[in-house]
């Protein structure tokens, strides 16, 4: 079975309080909806934003909480039911920042079978790292997502998007506001066309070592798990025993 696809990411937004996270143009039914994003709720408190109506919230993990420079990255997920519109996130008291991206031709029955990997970060630091993750089939689509605390205007913050066990990573999103504090996000995707560990991706900051947080999402494209050989054991009398009857 081909593997997932990104399909198109809604434009970026930045707030205060709230942010615009539009739909992705051509959303359909069925896609994987993710809202990747970041924020603070003032100089030095984590980021609180509201899990919008419907939605899930899959991943939120704070660096640098109760000093200067706080970033908090926040992912929700919802799977598209063709009627999706326009989502107010809200909850922050500093500033927001982000976008919506839609993935096709995954086979998730819940948004929740996303695989989530460990967060990882840094209070300073230009390279930044997602940590490995395992998946369970063939033929998965793995999103490589970043918040990074950086207070000013870019389109052009990260660059080097690399992982030697996936295929190109494709950057499809790279933006910081100047809002508050400021902040902002970048991810890009690849696919690993065979089940097993992608190992660590790493991206750059350019001119700049800001705090930082990272993850990984696996998107399934394969509907059957990859298994290992048949099992074999020995009987109470000492003799193999294959169950399979393979030999």
């Amino acid at each position: 079975m081909a593997a997932p696809t990104f399909r198109a990411k809604g434009a970026y937004a930045t707030g205060t309080t709230s942010f615009l996270a539009a739909v992705p143009a051509g959303h359909a039914s069925g896609d994987a909806l993710y809202i990747v994003m970041e924020s603070t709720d003032s100089t030095t408190a984590a980021g609180t934003p509201n899990t919008p109506s419907g939605w899930t919230k899959l991943f939120e993990r704070t660096q640098l909480p109760g000093a200067a420079g706080v970033t908090t990255l926040t992912i929700f997920g919802i799977i598209d039911t063709g009627s999706i519109t326009d989502v107010t996130v809200d909850g922050v008291l500093n500033h927001c920042s982000g976008s919506m991206v839609a993935i096709q031709g995954h086979t998730m029955g819940a948004i929740t079978d996303t695989i989530v990997g460990t967060g990882n970060g840094a209070d300073t630091g230009a390279t930044i790292t997602a940590l490995g993750i395992t998946t369970l089939v063939n033929n998965t689509l793995i999103l490589f997502c970043v918040g990074n605390g950086r207070d000013g205007i870019s389109s052009t913050r990260f660059a080097s998007w690399t992982n030697a066990n996936l295929s190109t990573l494709n950057e499809r999103e790279d933006n910081i506001t100047n809002t508050g504090t400021g902040g902002g996000i970048g991810y890009a995707e690849a696919v690993l066309a065979t089940a097993g560990a992608t190992g660590d991706s790493t991206t750059t900051e350019i001119a700049g070592a800001d705090p930082w947080q990272a993850v990984h999402l696996g998107i399934p494209g394969d509907t059957a798990a990859v298994v290992g050989p048949p099992f074999r054991s020995r009987s109470a009398h000492g003799r193999m025993f294959d169950p399979w009857g393979t030999w």
